[in-house]
């Protein structure tokens, strides 16, 4: 059983904590880490890639997204090992201008040798701190349906299934699967006292 999410009242950063004897440091992602950026998206493999909204091994997607951070559309909190590489993000999209600016989408990505050490569960943590601060009362994650372990982990984190679309995602080869959208709402965990 998942202890609850420890989700920061305030969002301090950076900061550095040890999992397992592993150094990581969390900080906010700035556009002058698109080398950063280029390098981690190289390290991933097919099975990374296919189900990451962009494909960050191609430079075009590396300079999209710091162009999103650079004009605050996306919003992203970096985990770095001991030398300074990236292993993980946690990022926060939303737009303030539409009707739907109470709603923030997350996309959260750790390196499979350092994953089930708890580096994603602080992700979620602190990004859902930022969510908050940044006045989103509902955050949305999209899950493959094919992804079952992922989706059992989100509802113990507190995230509820809200809708399944057919035929969504596209994977690399052309295929198309079923997406789950998830959401975390902050206005339930405060009338339940979370």
């Amino acid at each position: 059983m998942y202890a609850p999410l420890e989700i920061p009242k305030h969002l301090t950063l950076p900061e550095t904590r040890v999992f397992e004897d592993k150094k990581i440091t969390f900080r906010m992602m700035t556009p002058a880490d698109r080398q950063l950026l280029a390098d981690f998206g190289a390290r991933l493999n097919r099975e990374d890639l296919v189900f990451m909204r962009m494909d960050i091994s191609r430079p075009e997607a590396v300079d999209e997204w710091c162009s999103n951070v650079e004009c605050d559309r996306t919003k992203t909190i970096i985990a770095l090992d001991e030398s300074g590489g990236l292993i993980g993000y946690a990022s926060l999209h939303q737009n303030k201008l539409l009707w739907t600016r109470h709603l923030g989408e997350i996309r959260l990505f750790v390196l499979r040798e350092y994953r089930d050490l708890g580096i994603g569960r602080v992700l979620a943590g602190l990004v859902l701190c930022l969510a908050a601060e940044n006045g989103v009362k509902i955050v949305e994650v999209n899950v493959p349906r094919i992804q079952p372990e992922v989706q059992r982990v989100l509802q113990k984190l507190g995230f509820q299934p809200e809708a399944l679309l057919t035929d969504w995602l596209m994977d690399p080869e052309g295929h198309t699967h079923d997406m789950i959208i998830m959401s975390y709402r902050f206005d339930d965990r405060i009338e339940r006292g979370d």
